[in-house]
């Protein structure tokens, strides 16, 4: 570990604390490692007078965790980039910046493992994680190269409760002597398929409505099993999908709140219609018409 990184941890103000310890969090809540908490708390104050959960110190403890993750809280990203931005010039992003700089603090100790960077960013629960990794974690997730194809070469971006969900399912060892390898949870590459309409993006603008039209195509378009389970066909052989809104939030990403408000705007632009039954909200997906373009 560093001793950029560590001089790092003293200075840094309480939001930036705030969002590190809640994302560490997250992490062994994930891994069933909530316990460990009084751990990593006892030994940072040990090392360095206070008490807070860091990567810094979680790795400490796990070094063979399959990946290497850090945090970095910048207040109003979801004012100053929307989701749909990283489509449109992703790497002018100021968040591109923020991940060169954590990609080149920490690609030694990661030591061929993919590095993450996790920063909060509106709709997405837990935020989203910038990372290099060439897995699919198997949902809506963006992806674009790095201009002048320079080193990690090529982005993901993704809600990071749906990485770890994927980390988890990969059977890593927390008291292994050796990592384990990344899951593999299906044979194709490409999980959800991103779609982008340049129509769709001008009809919707960013935000909330954007990202959740994204995974409804993509749910709809997907080869994987799992995502086959909530397609419907209806009488004239149309497919719809049949979702609760727990799992439309999980498969998208977003908070509850924020797919309340992709939905209500969808279906003002009429790219949507919903249904209840069955306990599920049946969604009927529309492509818009070339007259609406």
């Amino acid at each position: 570990m560093s001793t950029h990184r560590r001089a790092i941890l003293h200075d840094d103000p309480p939001a930036q604390v705030r969002f590190e310890e809640d994302r560490v969090k997250m992490v062994l809540e994930a891994f069933g490692l909530t316990d460990v908490k009084w751990e990593l708390l006892d030994a940072h104050e040990h090392r360095a007078g206070t008490r807070r959960l860091t990567f810094d110190g979680f790795f400490r403890r796990f070094p063979t965790f399959p990946v290497v993750l850090a945090a970095r809280y910048v207040g109003g990203v979801g004012e100053r980039v929307e989701v749909a931005d990283l489509f449109r010039r992703p790497h002018k992003l100021f968040l591109a910046d923020l991940y060169a700089e954590a990609f080149a603090r920490h690609q030694d100790e990661a030591d061929d493992r993919p590095v993450g960077l996790v920063m909060p960013f509106a709709g997405f629960r837990g935020g989203l994680v910038l990372h290099n990794g060439l897995f699919d974690a198997g949902g809506s997730r963006l992806q674009f190269p790095l201009p002048d194809d320079e080193p990690p070469h090529r982005l993901t971006a993704e809600p990071f409760g749906r990485f770890l969900t994927f980390l988890a399912a990969g059977g890593w060892e927390p008291d292994a002597a050796t990592g384990h390898p990344l899951p593999v949870e299906r044979p194709e590459p490409d999980g959800l398929p991103t779609l982008i309409d340049p129509h769709v993006l001008r009809r919707l603008g960013t935000g909330p409505a954007f990202v959740l039209y994204l995974c409804l195509i993509g749910l709809l378009a997907s080869p994987l099993a799992r995502h086959r389970g909530y397609v419907r066909r209806g009488r004239g052989g149309e497919r719809h999908l049949a979702l609760t809104h727990d799992e439309l939030a999980a498969e998208s990403g977003m908070a509850p709140d924020a797919v309340k408000r992709g939905l209500a705007a969808l279906r003002r632009a009429g790219l949507v219609d919903t249904h209840r039954g069955d306990g599920h909200t049946l969604f009927v997906v529309h492509r818009p018409d070339d007259g609406d373009r």
